[in-house]
């Protein structure tokens, strides 16, 4: 029996960009796969529009932010029995076909398991990044590294898209806590619970349409980042030795 897909996709006023992401996803032939997009209280027409390409549209009564939207596709994609998740944004900058390189490391059986591909884009950045968002990342994925490893650096904490094993989410879905971020927290929890990391590169580009508002003010982002990545390293610390 195949392996189960499912694609998660969180999305708040995404109408100029959702259509296009959904269609962009690749016919995986191998596998069975359904795609949920997590409206998190849009006021435009995302729902409507991802409900007309035919996927899975779950509806946040308000907005509650990005942390808690993917965590509640996760719980939604563990209740439809997935085997492989794979989290993605709604606005572009990451292209759909490279879903198949982040699956593709949960095929080769005679490795170690591995439970979270992260794709990395710092390599393949198609556009003006910036150099402020571009030191930030090298110095958050810096830090969090040597918080959770002293042997590997991880190039690319921040990147949201990803494929998650079944076993890890079934850890995620009960300790995720961030409201606004949950890229750090997630790495956090699979490198203290022993899962396995591994990373692909993948192209990264321009938003289709629109500005990011998540990362309004760098400062701030950074110092939310600093505050639930030191309260999930601290909470873990706290109970292991409870």
């Amino acid at each position: 029996m195949p392996k189960k897909v499912i694609i998660i996709i969180p999305a708040y006023n995404e109408e100029r960009n959702i259509s296009w992401v959904l269609k962009k996803i690749p016919n995986l032939l191998d596998y069975t796969f359904e795609t949920i997009v997590i409206n998190d209280g849009s006021e435009d027409n995302t729902a409507l529009l991802a409900a007309k390409r035919g996927v899975i549209v779950i509806n946040n009564n308000k907005n509650i932010g990005l942390g808690q939207t993917i965590r509640k596709g996760l719980v939604e994609a563990l209740k439809r029995d997935a085997d492989i998740i794979v989290n993605m944004d709604a606005d572009g900058q990451y292209d759909p076909e490279e879903i198949k390189k982040l699956i593709k490391p949960f095929e080769r059986v005679e490795r170690a398991r591995i439970d979270l591909v992260l794709g990395a884009r710092l390599q393949n950045i198609e556009f003006k990044f910036g150099l402020l968002k571009s030191f930030g990342n090298k110095i958050i994925s810096f830090l969090i590294s040597l918080l959770i490893s002293r042997k590997s650096v991880i190039s690319d904490t921040q990147t949201g898209f990803r494929a998650i094993s079944k076993d890890l989410v079934e850890v995620l879905v009960k300790k995720l806590k961030g409201k606004y971020t949950y890229t750090q927290e997630m790495i956090i929890h699979a490198k203290l619970n022993n899962f396995r990391i591994i990373e692909v590169p993948i192209h990264f580009y321009q938003r289709r349409s629109g500005k990011s508002r998540l990362i309004r003010n760098p400062f701030i982002y950074l110092f939310k980042i600093v505050i639930i990545c030191a309260k999930t390293f601290l909470d873990y610390k706290i109970k292991r030795h409870a």
